[in-house]
């Protein structure tokens, strides 16, 4: 859910930066209901959402509660999560309703950042602008067109993309379902409010919030001067479009390309295996050991070699209710001073994503 939400999010970024209006209606709210089991029932969550859009979405607000369940062994762990996301003219603000702390930036510096960051995607974007311009993006990645449908009495757009199944009225998203490997999501508006009055304190930050402020201009230049190795300019022996047909010739059964991207940090193939989701990535030959080395973000389980290249095999660490867990390979190719990086869901088996670095021919 969430990569798909960041693709077409990129649609909004590049629209915004050329269109004085998000949306083509004055205001707007929506209440939401969510429920997701995640890792065949481990993981159950619950919650509510209310959106607020004024002045043509150039003032939004998000309200979410949600409630998740863990059960593990006959225990149970409950978490509860209050957050509030609110747009308001040039400011962007996200705030944690439990702990009361919260982040605030300047849009325009994080849309600079985002171009900055990943240049060609954005540019991309922009041949998806205009009253077809997401039809053509679903098509364009492997995605099936539905049509029009009525969901609350509203004219629909509905689509499929990475296994999401999507509701879309003006723009915005109302309701969305998927089944990921036993991963279940679906989130759909009860009620839907157009032009109406939206009381300007939804767009302020409540009082008694401790706010930091997001420095796009640090984000930058970490990203430019990594200490962590989390993000590094991407220099390896190969072009995108070497990547591109590389990706282009794996056989395997069921397996087919969603979508291909270049950005400034990584070469990434999306891909579905029958409807399994998984990833490939071509990124520094530095990022092998730095990756594994991350605690926080990968476990590792065996050290091994697949022909004359070293190999890392392990998991995801999975620390939001969100977050699918995956297999990850991690595999050295210094001949080309590169790593590449294959993630699938559990479903899809070690022994596959193998078989997919294996017929990578750079």
């Amino acid at each position: 859910m969430r990569s798909l939400s960041l693709l077409i999010l990129l649609i909004s970024l590049t629209t915004s930066l050329k269109s004085q209006n998000r949306y083509d209606f004055k205001s707007m709210k929506i209440v939401y209901k969510s429920e997701s089991v995640v890792m065949n029932g481990v993981s159950k969550s619950s919650g509510t959402k209310t959106v607020w859009i004024d002045d043509f979405g150039a003032k939004e607000a998000e309200e979410s509660l949600l409630t998740s369940t863990v059960s593990v062994m006959g225990e149970s762990v409950v978490e509860k999560q209050h957050t509030l996301s609110i747009v308001n003219g040039k400011m962007a603000y996200s705030v944690d309703m439990i702990s009361k702390t919260g982040m605030q930036g300047d849009i325009s510096q994080m849309q600079a950042l985002a171009m900055a960051m990943s240049p060609s995607t954005v540019a991309g974007m922009e041949i998806y602008q205009g009253k077809d311009g997401l039809k053509q993006f679903v098509i364009d990645n492997g995605g099936i067109w539905h049509g029009e449908e009525l969901f609350l009495n509203k004219k629909c757009e509905v689509y499929t993309l990475m296994n999401v199944k999507v509701w879309t009225y003006k723009g915005i998203v109302l309701k969305s379902e998927s089944d990921l490997g036993g991963n279940i999501h679906k989130e759909e508006a009860t009620s839907l409010e157009e032009n109406v009055a939206i009381d300007a304190k939804k767009f302020q930050v409540p009082v008694g919030i401790q706010m930091s402020n997001y420095d796009a201009q640090m984000t930058e230049l970490e990203f430019n001067n990594p200490t962590d190795g989390s993000m590094m300019v991407l220099n390896v022996g190969i072009t995108f479009a070497q990547f591109v047909t590389a990706v282009s010739s794996i056989s395997i059964n069921s397996y087919s390309t969603i979508m291909n991207n270049e950005s400034e940090e990584a070469y990434t193939s999306m891909f579905t295996i029958g409807k399994m989701f998984g990833s490939i990535m071509v990124v520094n030959l530095d990022n092998f050991e730095l990756m594994a080395a991350t605690a926080s973000e990968f476990k590792e389980t065996k050290r091994y070699s697949i022909g004359s290249h070293s190999a890392i095999v392990g998991r995801n660490v999975v620390t939001d209710e969100e977050e699918v867990e995956m297999n990850v390979l991690l595999v050295k190719f210094p001949e080309k001073d590169l790593t590449v990086l294959v993630s699938g869901e559990l479903g899809i088996e070690i022994s596959l994503l193998e078989s997919i670095v294996k017929q990578l021919k750079f």
